[in-house]
């Protein structure tokens, strides 16, 4: 095991036990779990030459120092390596400074070195170091006292959980592995977007098939979202689109010029582009503007046991759910009622019986102060907005107020995954839950 750091600038002996020249980079195949090192560069009389692996006999420790030093020694004469020198196009120089993303941690960090062991024979790239232990280590600076504490502080990440950010190691982008970007939750990439530069969000935007694209677009800081809408194709806004719900398609709708959203629209399905030209009818600071499609309506005349049947049945469709909003035969709501009092109330009462006789609603033209509050003043998770027959056609969230009354510098405050423990761990669902501890 050996950091690259600790080989640049080693000498090389050839099988006679003669040095010809230092140990400048190493070539490397990539792989999923590990990269290969597939040759040596060696600096021979300012000449650049490049030995396969197979002609490297060891790597060896020197005797009598405290440094660790090592040095490279090959199974071939001078004379030999001539013949023997090939083109290699992946060097680990190049990795080093390279920014990548810390999928665990869900943040960007640097690499400073390169953890190298051999495995199954070969010698391979384990891990890259991203720590302060690390950059010291590769400056030279040698700690006799501090050097266990450095230790304590490495931060290695296996090679197989890290994804190059740049266009320029192009051949690592194809591993396997570039699909633990997508696996993160979408406000963890959308919290790595924001410190990156234009050229890296759109490669990691683009990198996301079109429902986590969109999940992280909504997620984003409105610069982010600025940057990264005016660098996409008619194509990929199209996706955006279909996959945005309503309200937030709306939003991305807004970034265009007004004589263009037809164009867009007729790309969508009907009935979602009938739901996002409805939202373009109403005020930008009203209710009807604000407001959610995404919410579960029930017939008053339900008992609570088929109702509870008919939730399990429905729930699926409906992601979040605060409370449920009961109707009349004609489609009229008639009141709201929580999961807690239809889960303890009598199975064999209907839920007319049960739901309160009056409750607070809006109307799709309520300017927003309004409705901001009756949320306060009768402590409500959220409010349904009615037409002018009394008929529900959404719902704001509590989410939605706070979004646009908390001040702009508490918003762009980022909470580190790695700070909190944010764990994924599968459900029976197979989809990835999120624990934080």
């Amino acid at each position: 095991m050996v950091y690259f750091t600790k080989l640049i600038g080693r000498p090389v002996f050839d099988s006679k036990g003669n040095v010809i020249g230092k140990l400048i980079d190493l070539c490397f195949k990539d792989g999923i779990k590990f990269a290969e090192i597939s040759s040596i560069v060696v600096l021979i009389q300012k000449k650049r030459l490049c030995i396969p692996w197979r002609y490297v006999k060891e790597f060896r420790d020197r005797p009598g120092t405290n440094r660790l030093d090592v040095d490279i020694y090959l199974n071939v004469s001078r004379d030999e390596i001539e013949s023997i020198c090939s083109i290699e196009t992946l060097l680990l120089s190049k990795l080093l400074d390279r920014q990548i993303i810390d999928t665990e941690g869900a943040r960007i960090v640097r690499v400073n070195d390169i953890f190298l062991a051999k495995v199954d024979d070969k010698f391979r790239i384990v891990a890259v170091d991203v720590s302060t232990a690390g950059m010291f280590r590769r400056l030279g600076w040698v700690f006799s006292g501090a050097s266990e504490t450095l230790k304590m502080h490495e931060h290695l990440i296996p090679w197989e959980s890290v994804e190059p950010l740049e266009k320029n190691i192009s051949n690592l982008r194809i591993k396997v592995q570039k699909t633990k970007v997508a696996d993160m939750h979408p406000a963890d990439i959308a919290d790595v977007m924001q410190d990156l530069s234009l050229q890296e969000r759109i490669l990691i935007f683009n990198s996301l098939e079109a429902k986590k694209a969109a999940q992280t677009f909504i997620e984003a800081q409105p610069e982010v979202k600025r940057m990264v809408f005016r660098n996409l194709n008619v194509k990929r806004i199209s996706e955006l689109l279909q996959n945005l719900p309503p309200k937030e398609a709306v939003k991305l709708l807004n970034m265009i010029p007004r004589i263009r959203h037809r164009e867009f629209l007729n790309q969508l399905s009907p009935e979602h582009a009938k739901e996002i030209r409805k939202l373009l009818g109403y005020g930008e600071d009203t209710a009807g503007a604000m407001m959610h499609k995404d919410f579960m309506t029930i017939p008053e005349y339900f008992t609570i046991s088929r109702a509870i049947s008919y939730i399990r049945k429905m729930a699926p469709k409906t992601q979040n759910i605060a409370y449920l909003y009961a109707r009349n035969r004609e489609g009229r709501l008639t009141g709201l009622i929580s999961l807690r009092s239809l889960i303890t109330a009598n199975p064999k009462q209907k839920i007319a019986d049960i739901i309160p006789k009056e409750f607070v609603s809006v109307k799709v033209n309520t300017p927003r102060e309004d409705v901001f509050k009756l949320m306060d003043k009768y402590n409500l998770l959220a409010i349904p907005v009615v037409d002018s027959t009394g008929n529900i056609v959404g719902v704001i969230r509590i989410n939605d107020i706070l979004d646009l009354i908390l001040p702009a510098k508490i918003k762009k405050q980022r909470i580190s995954a790695r700070k909190y423990k944010i764990k994924k761990k599968n459900g029976k669902n197979g989809k990835n839950n999120r624990e934080v501890k």
